[in-house]
């Protein structure tokens, strides 16, 4: 299992509205961790969703805006 503290990257997926709607972490040290983040991330754009590479602390961060935030449902994209 990985460490949340040892995690220094995250990739984002925001939706066309513009909310964050995804997250997967950049674990670069463990290859079978790396093949799923990339699965992840394959996923997201297959969805529709725009990619962005953010601090881990910056997603951790109080008040980070996850989820729809602009009154759409939780599981639309």
């Amino acid at each position: 299992m990985t460490d949340v503290t040892e995690i220094e990257h995250c990739y984002i997926g925001r939706a066309g509205c513009g909310c964050v709607v995804a997250v997967a972490v950049d674990a670069t040290y463990d290859l079978g961790a790396m093949v799923r983040t990339a699965e992840c991330v394959a996923e997201f754009i297959r969805d529709g969703l725009t990619i962005e590479r953010i601090p881990a602390e910056t997603f951790r961060a109080k008040g980070f805006p996850f989820g729809h935030k602009c009154g759409k449902g939780r599981h639309d994209r």
